[in-house]
């Protein structure tokens, strides 16, 4: 018997496992419907559309009673002829197990089906709603997410800016600063020098004498007062002072300009770099005064015209004195006096 079952007539194998497999679907298919409906009319009539969608698959594919060659549907000989027309079959199947269910069906059914179908289309349009909702919760996102990146750019661009601004703004203040510190600088250095310059200055027209050693050739007073010369400029009036008084305490008219009047007895001029001329000292003039005291002038300009035997007068600082031998085979003091000025 079992051997007239399509599937199993060829003892085929491979139709054996595709037999077993296709009445294995239709009889897990009919269990299935044996409670799917509302009602047990219902349920029949489920069962009843399976079993009509399973022949409708079962008859052409098993071809008992060589079901193929006898419907005008399936017997074509093209292949594009079968095609259409299994096609047309399958769809006929279709439509006739659509029209057993629906023909079949309780109020009751129908009324769960629909209600069924408004729930899935409610479901479909709730799905529809959250898939917008969240496609605009994404586009929302999205644009928020652009506008907090263009935010931040924004942000970073403008703070970008202001940490220039105040880079440039510090390093103008710093260059300004140091400007300012530069100049400060330079002005104190300035004030400083100028202090030290009139400090040395007051300090050259002001020289400490040397009171301890009359003699001019070891004194050094002869250098103070040449460059005392240099800083005062022009000698100022001299006070009359008896020569013979500042011969015998010279240390107390050192710094000050003394007026004498004489009369030449030696006048020296000293070439360049002689030794005299390197220490500033041009001309020298040793002349008589009034009251008989030899004075041996240093004079920082030429002597001009003056002559042995001319009688002059002349402001000149005394600075010490010097000793020259005389025709006797001893020494005469003289009094040393330094002048920028002779007429």
């Amino acid at each position: 018997m079992v051997n007239k079952i399509p599937g199993f007539r060829t003892n085929r194998k491979r139709n054996k496992v595709i037999g077993s497999i296709g009445y294995s679907i239709f009889v897990i298919g009919m269990l299935i419907y044996l409670k799917s409906g509302q009602t047990p009319i219902d349920s029949l009539a489920n069962e009843l559309t399976w079993f009509i969608i399973f022949l409708g698959l079962y008859i052409p594919i098993a071809n008992p009673f060589n079901f193929r060659n006898k419907i005008f549907l399936t017997n074509r000989k093209s292949i594009l002829g079968k095609i259409l027309g299994y096609t047309v079959y399958f769809f006929c199947c279709m439509i006739i197990a659509g029209i057993t269910a629906s023909s079949l069906q309780s109020d009751k059914e129908k009324a769960f089906r629909a209600a069924d179908n408004a729930k899935r289309q409610e479901a479909k349009v709730a799905m529809a709603k959250v898939e917008e909702q969240k496609k605009a919760d994404e586009d929302k996102k999205k644009q928020e997410d652009e506008q907090r990146v263009e935010a931040d750019a924004k942000a970073k661009a403008e703070n970008d800016s202001k940490i220039k601004a105040d880079k440039e703004a510090q390093a103008k203040l710093d260059q300004e600063a140091k400007i300012k510190a530069d100049a400060n600088a330079k002005a104190k250095k300035e004030e400083e020098a100028k202090a030290r310059a009139i400090a040395e200055e007051e300090k050259v027209k002001n020289p400490i004498w040397n009171v301890k050693d009359l003699h001019v050739d070891k004194n050094g007073n002869l250098a103070l007062a040449v460059k005392m010369l240099k800083a005062i400029g022009d000698i100022p009036q001299g006070t009359e002072a008896a020569a013979g008084d500042v011969l015998k305490t010279p240390w107390n008219y050192y710094g000050k300009p003394i007026k004498f009047t004489g009369t030449i007895g030696i006048v020296q001029d000293y070439p360049p770099g002689s030794d005299f001329a390197k220490s500033g000292i041009i001309s020298q003039i040793v002349f008589n005064d009034m009251d008989g005291t030899i004075i041996d002038l240093f004079s920082t300009v030429a002597s001009g015209k003056l002559k042995v035997g001319n009688q002059f007068t002349v402001v000149a600082y005394p600075i010490g004195q010097v000793e020259v031998e005389n025709k006797f085979g001893g020494k005469t003091t003289q009094l040393a006096v330094v002048t920028s000025k002779v007429e």
